[in-house]
């Protein structure tokens, strides 16, 4: 009986001590909430370019595998507002393999861009040899722009102009390696074609919304994503006959070319690329098309002149040194023909830049049921 007193004690200071821990783990609870704005077992996934993208979502690059064994992943950066409608995000994930031998760096940087198309025609080719690339397919569900592995473009409705020229979202990805034996790009492929384009319309979505110019319904894919069509297989060491074009050939550096058709009337592209020197990525030497998509030819305002390009053309057009442009009626619909060559690939054309031209814009207008647009001959 002596001892009842002493245990209903102990039981009492019990219950005071759980007590107490209940109170400060709450309050350490509420604590770490108040801060972080979640619970401390509950952490929230990171989101990346203007919120477009959640971590573990998506292609490789976004997922947990990417970072495993010591490597990061970081981003930078500076979205789009309605006073500056243009913006940029870059991410960047590194990664390193080897044990006891030489050990390899890698690094794949995924960069996107939202703003109006570049103006200068030096910057604007440029850039459409990047993002035209024959190795991309055209987006579906009449989304005005193309999607590749390692690139993707998609051009913005017009309401989302900027200094009077389309605005457009870019996707791009570039990989190094860095070893003892030096630097050197090594070529990355982002995901599927659908996985890419589903990284592109978000970020195209977010960066409309922050621009204040988003749709009612944001951009997306709907439909099954289009795969390789049986031309844009065609791909490999130059022929003398680039793109079925007589006398379009590859000039001394040129390595590999490649064509895709979306269909006959939208899209058609061609690309030559040049081997590329040590340690880098292939360089544009050559491209042909023919678009008639009106957002896509947006992308070739102020590069067709205002008056037909010689005797015998229909449409307006330009012959410079470097490239042709020519816009024209196609049964109805206005399409642009455009070519870019390098010095190398110039000078090989026979007989000269020029008359190439007018026979690829002869034999695409005729696939695409057109009129003739070049003179004949």
């Amino acid at each position: 009986m002596a001892d009842r007193p002493e245990t209903g004690v102990r039981k009492h200071r019990a219950g005071i001590v759980v007590g107490l821990v209940l109170v400060l783990v709450a309050a350490g609870v509420g604590g770490w909430t108040a801060f972080t704005g979640s619970l401390p077992f509950l952490q929230d996934k990171e989101h990346y370019c203007w919120g477009a993208w959640e971590q573990d979502s998506g292609p490789r690059v976004l997922g947990g595998e990417a970072v495993e064994g010591g490597g990061s992943r970081g981003v930078k950066e500076s979205p789009p507002t309605a006073g500056r409608p243009s913006g940029s995000c870059t991410l960047t994930v590194r990664a390193g393999s080897g044990s006891g031998g030489e050990k390899v760096s890698y690094s794949d940087r995924v960069t996107v861009r939202y703003g109006a198309v570049p103006d200068g025609g030096t910057e604007r080719r440029a850039w459409l040899g990047e993002f035209l690339d024959a190795r991309s397919v055209r987006l579906p569900d009449g989304l005005s722009g193309t999607v590749g592995q390692d690139r993707a473009v998609v051009v913005l409705p017009k309401r989302c102009e900027a200094g009077g020229r389309p605005a457009a979202v870019s996707l791009r990805v570039h990989g190094r390696s860095t070893s003892a034996s030096g630097e050197m790009a090594n070529p990355s492929l982002l995901g599927t074609g659908r996985e890419v384009a589903t990284m592109l319309l978000d970020a195209a979505n977010a960066g409309m919304s922050k621009a204040d110019c988003a749709r009612e319904n944001p951009l997306e894919l709907a439909s099954s994503f289009p795969g390789a069509t049986e031309e844009s297989d065609r791909s490999g060491p130059v022929p003398k006959e680039v793109c079925d074009i007589p006398g379009l050939r590859g000039g001394q550096d040129a390595g590999t070319w490649s064509w895709t058709r979306a269909d006959d009337a939208r899209l058609r592209i061609c690309t030559v690329s040049t081997e590329g020197a040590q340690g880098e990525e292939p360089e544009l030497a050559g491209q042909f098309l023919i678009v008639t998509e009106p957002r896509l030819m947006a992308l070739f305002d102020g590069m067709t002149g205002d008056k037909a390009p010689g005797p015998g053309w229909r449409g307006k057009g330009v012959f410079h040194e470097d490239y042709a442009a020519v816009r024209a009626d196609c049964d109805g619909t206005d399409a642009v023909f455009f070519q870019q060559l390098d010095k190398g690939m110039r000078e090989a054309a026979e007989p000269d830049p020029e008359r190439v031209f007018a026979r690829g814009v002869d034999a695409a207008a005729q696939r695409a049921g057109c009129g003739r647009v070049a003179p004949a001959g």
